[in-house]
Protein backbone atom coordinates (compact mmCIF):
# COMPACT_ATOMS: atom_id res chain seq x y z
CA UNK A 1 0.00 0.00 0.00
CA UNK A 2 2.42 2.41 1.02
CA UNK A 3 4.38 2.02 -2.70
CA UNK A 4 1.39 2.66 -4.87
CA UNK A 5 0.92 5.98 -2.55
CA UNK A 6 3.66 6.92 -2.20
CA UNK A 7 3.97 6.68 -6.27
CA UNK A 8 1.49 8.64 -6.58
CA UNK A 9 2.40 11.13 -4.53
CA UNK A 10 5.84 11.33 -6.63
CA UNK A 11 3.95 11.93 -9.78
CA UNK A 12 1.93 14.52 -8.48
CA UNK A 13 5.23 16.15 -7.27
CA UNK A 14 7.38 15.79 -10.33
CA UNK A 15 4.81 16.42 -12.94
CA UNK A 16 2.46 18.87 -10.98
CA UNK A 17 -0.25 16.18 -11.43
CA UNK A 18 -3.48 16.88 -9.76
CA UNK A 19 -5.41 13.57 -11.00
CA UNK A 20 -2.08 11.94 -9.41
CA UNK A 21 -2.72 13.45 -6.22
CA UNK A 22 -6.37 12.82 -5.88
CA UNK A 23 -5.71 8.90 -6.47
CA UNK A 24 -3.12 9.03 -3.58
CA UNK A 25 -5.68 11.12 -1.70
CA UNK A 26 -8.28 8.52 -2.34
CA UNK A 27 -5.73 5.72 -1.13
CA UNK A 28 -5.12 7.44 1.96
CA UNK A 29 -8.86 8.06 2.90
CA UNK A 30 -10.14 4.46 1.96
CA UNK A 31 -7.04 2.74 3.57
CA UNK A 32 -7.82 5.17 6.71
CA UNK A 33 -11.16 4.03 6.72
CA UNK A 34 -10.48 0.20 6.14
CA UNK A 35 -11.87 0.24 2.71
CA UNK A 36 -9.14 -0.12 1.04
CA UNK A 37 -8.68 -1.86 -2.81
CA UNK A 38 -5.95 -3.43 -1.23
CA UNK A 39 -6.00 -5.53 2.19
CA UNK A 40 -8.14 -3.57 4.07
CA UNK A 41 -6.08 -4.99 7.03
CA UNK A 42 -3.03 -3.82 5.36
CA UNK A 43 -1.54 -0.98 7.70
CA UNK A 44 0.53 2.49 5.84
CA UNK A 45 2.58 4.49 7.21
CA UNK A 46 0.69 7.67 8.79
CA UNK A 47 4.06 9.60 7.20
CA UNK A 48 2.25 9.36 4.12
CA UNK A 49 -0.91 11.82 5.77
CA UNK A 50 1.97 14.66 6.18
CA UNK A 51 3.19 13.81 2.46
CA UNK A 52 -0.27 14.07 0.91
CA UNK A 53 -0.83 17.41 3.25
CA UNK A 54 2.21 19.13 1.86
CA UNK A 55 2.18 18.17 -1.64
CA UNK A 56 -1.31 19.42 -1.59
CA UNK A 57 -1.08 22.71 0.18
CA UNK A 58 1.93 23.13 -2.66
CA UNK A 59 -0.84 22.02 -5.42
CA UNK A 60 -3.01 24.91 -3.95
CA UNK A 61 -5.89 22.07 -2.99
CA UNK A 62 -6.28 22.91 0.86
CA UNK A 63 -8.95 20.94 1.49
CA UNK A 64 -7.25 17.57 0.62
CA UNK A 65 -4.35 19.57 2.58
CA UNK A 66 -6.26 19.92 5.37
CA UNK A 67 -8.02 16.37 5.90
CA UNK A 68 -4.42 14.71 5.38
CA UNK A 69 -3.37 16.86 8.39
CA UNK A 70 -6.41 16.11 10.75
CA UNK A 71 -6.05 12.10 9.51
CA UNK A 72 -2.59 12.33 10.69
CA UNK A 73 -2.93 14.14 13.91
CA UNK A 74 -6.41 11.72 14.45
CA UNK A 75 -4.00 8.19 14.18
CA UNK A 76 -1.19 9.55 16.95
CA UNK A 77 1.87 8.46 14.58
CA UNK A 78 4.85 8.57 16.98
CA UNK A 79 7.23 11.40 17.43
CA UNK A 80 9.52 11.86 14.25
CA UNK A 81 10.30 14.64 11.61
CA UNK A 82 6.82 13.98 10.67
CA UNK A 83 5.36 15.58 13.62
CA UNK A 84 6.78 18.92 12.70
CA UNK A 85 6.03 18.73 9.12
CA UNK A 86 2.53 18.45 10.47
CA UNK A 87 2.56 21.13 12.69
CA UNK A 88 4.20 22.79 10.13
CA UNK A 89 1.72 22.50 7.82
CA UNK A 90 -1.06 23.06 9.76
CA UNK A 91 -0.17 26.22 10.57
CA UNK A 92 0.62 27.20 6.79
CA UNK A 93 -2.74 26.24 6.59
CA UNK A 94 -3.72 28.74 9.22
CA UNK A 95 -2.02 31.66 7.82
CA UNK A 96 -3.42 34.73 6.30
CA UNK A 97 -3.09 34.19 2.72
CA UNK A 98 -2.02 37.91 2.19
CA UNK A 99 -1.57 40.88 4.64
CA UNK A 100 -5.18 42.07 3.44
CA UNK A 101 -6.43 38.85 5.72
CA UNK A 102 -4.57 40.41 9.22
CA UNK A 103 -6.82 42.15 11.50
CA UNK A 104 -5.15 46.05 11.87
CA UNK A 105 -4.73 46.25 15.56
CA UNK A 106 -4.28 42.75 16.49
CA UNK A 107 -1.91 41.93 19.60
CA UNK A 108 1.51 40.46 18.85
CA UNK A 109 1.74 36.87 18.59
CA UNK A 110 2.59 35.35 21.97
CA UNK A 111 5.29 32.60 22.38
CA UNK A 112 3.95 29.13 23.55
CA UNK A 113 6.67 28.68 25.93
CA UNK A 114 10.28 27.63 25.75
CA UNK A 115 11.36 25.02 23.46
CA UNK A 116 12.15 22.51 26.51
CA UNK A 117 8.72 23.00 27.07
CA UNK A 118 7.61 21.01 24.09
CA UNK A 119 6.35 17.44 24.48
CA UNK A 120 9.32 16.14 22.27
CA UNK A 121 12.88 16.75 22.26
Amino acid sequence: MDLVITQELARAKSQQDADALKRAYQLIKSANLGKSEFDPTESFSPDLFVLCAEQALKMGQREVSEDCIQMYFKVKGPVTQFLGRAHLCRAQLCAPKSTENMVRGSPEPRVLGPPDSLPFK
